[in-house]
């Protein structure tokens, strides 16, 4: 009799026989590392997901960057590190995961397991995926100016960060750190 235990071992079996089977033959793409950490980390194989991520990462898989990032957020299968974890959400955003984006804001936000609290950065990571995105996040924007009546000031001097985004500067680099801290000293 198979249990769910026995199916999920056996799966786990194949889809790592199957990318080693194709990885010795050069095969193995990116995207299939990526969608088999996937895999492992949805059913909480984590340091083997990492494993699988980073090798997605070896060959630009931007996706990969993220789910590394929750990884080390959230400690799963590793001590928790809101740097490293910041550095690879980073990574996502240069690398055009706009998704990484609104994760980004949202950890500035809510500062889970040691990461910064800064509405303002969460304000910016916000109004950069709505920029990238066209999808509107004034619910998020509101609420942040709503909580934080004292940085309305602030923003509007700043200027809209999809302003800023057009610039020369922010062109040639993408989005960053370091678009963010220059939006933020006003430049």
């Amino acid at each position: 009799m198979l249990t769910s235990k026995r199916i999920k071992s056996s799966i786990l079996i194949f889809l790592v026989a199957l990318l080693l089977l194709t990885t010795g033959f050069g095969f193995a793409t990116g995207y299939a590392q990526y969608y088999i950490a996937a895999v492992l980390h949805e059913k909480g194989y984590f340091l083997t997901a990492r494993y699988f991520y980073q090798q997605a990462v070896h060959r630009e898989i931007k996706e990969s960057y993220h789910y590394l990032g929750v990884i080390y957020l959230h400690g799963q299968g590793v001590e928790p590190n809101a740097q490293i974890a910041f550095e690879y959400f980073e990574k996502a955003v240069i690398n055009g995961d706009v998704d990484a984006n609104f994760a980004l804001a949202s950890h500035f936000l809510e500062g889970p397991n040691g990461f910064e609290v800064n509405p303002l950065k969460a304000y910016y990571w916000y109004k950069v995926a709505e920029c990238q995105t066209g999808r509107s996040t004034s619910l998020d924007t509101d609420w942040i100016k709503k909580r934080n009546p004292h940085l309305i000031e602030k923003i509007e001097q700043l200027g809209e960060p999809c302003d800023y985004m057009h610039t020369d500067f922010v062109k040639n680099l993408g989005p960053s750190t370091a678009t963010c801290e220059q939006w933020l000293k006003g430049k």
